[in-house]
C-alpha cells in the first residue's frame, strides 16, 4: 500500500499505453522487495525482469517518456519497452511505416530526444528495449528513398533485394514490374480523363495521380523528351530560345536511350 501512496505523485501526466498495467509478457515479474536494487544499475548489467510499454507518437514525444523515467523505476520495471522510433511516415502514430531506418524520428524530437531519453532512462538505473520490425515500411512516396529507387529503376536498383518483388512471375507482361493497385478506373480511361499527369520536379520526372507520386523509369524518358523535342524545333521560329532548349532536350533523349536495360545488374555486367 505505502508503494502505491508514493506513486501517486507521479501518474497525473502519465499516457494511457494501450496495455493497461506494466507489461510482464515473456518476463519474470519481480517482487516490490527488488525494485531498489534497480537503481543506479547501467542498462548494459540489466537482466530484463519487466517492461513497460509506451506508445510514441508526435503528441507523446521521447521528451515525454524520458520525464516518466522516475515513475517508472517506481513501478519496479526494469526497461522502458518503447514503440518503433525510426524515422516513420509524417504524422505516424504508431511509428511501424519506416521511411528511413538511419535515423530517429524527428517528430519524435530527433537524435537529441533519444539521447536525452537513455540519459534519463540510465539515471534511474533502467534500460530501454525496442520495437523493432524490419519487414515494416511505408512505400506511399518518395520519403522512403529505397523503395522510390526500386519504382524507379526496377531490377537494377541496388535496393530491388531489399524488398519482397516478384520481378519474374507466371504473367509475362508483368516480369520486371512492380504492380500497384491505386487506379480507381482503367488504365486507358485515367489516361484519356488526364488524371495522369507528367511532372518535371527535383531535378527529375514524376507521374502523378491525385496525390499518389510516382517516379518515372529513366529509360522510358527517350521517348517522351524527344516528343518534346521535335514539338520545340517545330516552333523555333516563333522564340529564337526554342531551338537551343529543343537541342539540349535531344541530347537528354539520345543519352537516356542509351541506358542499359532496368534489368541490368552490376553482377551481369
Amino acid at each position: 500500500m505505502s508503494s502505491r501512496r508514493d506513486l501517486s505523485d507521479l501518474t497525473p501526466n502519465l499516457p494511457s499505453t494501450g496495455r493497461g498495467e506494466a507489461d510482464t509478457k515473456d518476463f519474470i515479474s519481480p517482487d516490490s522487495s527488488r525494485a531498489p536494487a534497480l537503481q543506479g544499475r547501467e542498462p548494459p548489467d540489466h537482466t530484463s525482469l519487466a517492461t513497460y510499454r509506451m506508445q510514441l507518437q508526435p503528441d507523446f514525444p521521447l521528451d515525454a517518456a524520458a520525464a516518466l523515467a522516475e515513475y517508472l523505476a517506481a513501478l519496479g520495471v526494469s526497461h522502458l519497452y518503447s514503440s518503433p522510433l525510426l524515422q516513420a511516415a509524417a504524422g505516424s502514430v504508431h511509428g511501424y511505416d519506416v521511411v528511413d531506418p538511419h535515423r530517429v524520428n524527428a517528430e519524435l524530437g530527433g537524435a537529441d530526444a533519444f539521447t536525452r531519453l537513455t540519459d534519463a532512462l540510465a539515471a534511474q538505473g533502467l534500460g530501454l528495449v525496442l520495437d523493432i520490425v524490419p519487414n515494416h515500411m511505408a512505400i506511399g512516396g518518395r520519403e522512403n528513398a529505397w523503395w522510390w529507387d526500386v519504382l524507379e529503376n526496377g531490377p537494377s536498383s541496388r535496393y530491388a533485394r531489399y524488398f519482397d518483388v516478384d520481378w519474374d512471375p507466371p504473367e509475362a507482361r508483368l516480369r520486371n514490374r512492380v504492380l500497384l493497385p491505386i487506379l480507381g478506373e482503367r488504365y486507358g480511361q485515367a489516361l484519356a480523363e488526364g488524371k495522369l499527369q507528367v511532372n518535371h520536379e527535383r531535378g527529375g520526372f514524376t507521374l502523378r495521380y491525385f496525390d499518389h507520386t510516382f517516379p518515372i523509369a529513366p529509360g522510358s524518358l527517350d521517348t517522351l523528351l524527344a516528343s518534346a523535342a521535335g514539338r520545340l524545333d517545330a516552333r523555333q521560329g516563333s522564340q529564337a530560345y526554342h531551338g537551343a532548349q529543343a537541342d539540349q532536350l535531344a541530347f537528354l533523349a539520345a543519352a537516356f536511350a542509351a541506358l542499359p536495360p532496368a534489368t541490368a545488374t552490376d553482377s551481369e555486367s
